[in-house]
């Protein structure tokens, strides 16, 4: 049974952080990472970003579907 990645649905969030800031940005770490459910070839999602206040590169981040939350998680970007 195919299912989307986690690894490519953390990359999903680096590649809209980086478009959305301009920035060519390196990931610095990760945490409080929780993959809830898989996605399915063809299932429709929705991604939310949020900087987080401490720093300008981190970022809380959630993948959802109308069943509720897929991905939740704080990445740390470095330029």
């Amino acid at each position: 049974m195919p299912i989307l990645p986690g690894i490519a649905q953390l990359d999903m969030v680096h590649e809209i952080i980086e478009h959305s800031t301009g920035l060519n940005l390196r990931l610095r770490r990760l945490s409080r990472v929780r993959f809830k459910r898989n996605i399915m070839p063809d299932q429709s999602f929705d991604i939310v970003i949020t900087p987080l206040e401490q720093s300008a590169l981190s970022f809380s981040f959630r993948i959802t579907d109308r069943d509720g939350l897929i991905l939740s998680g704080i990445m740390d970007l470095e330029e």
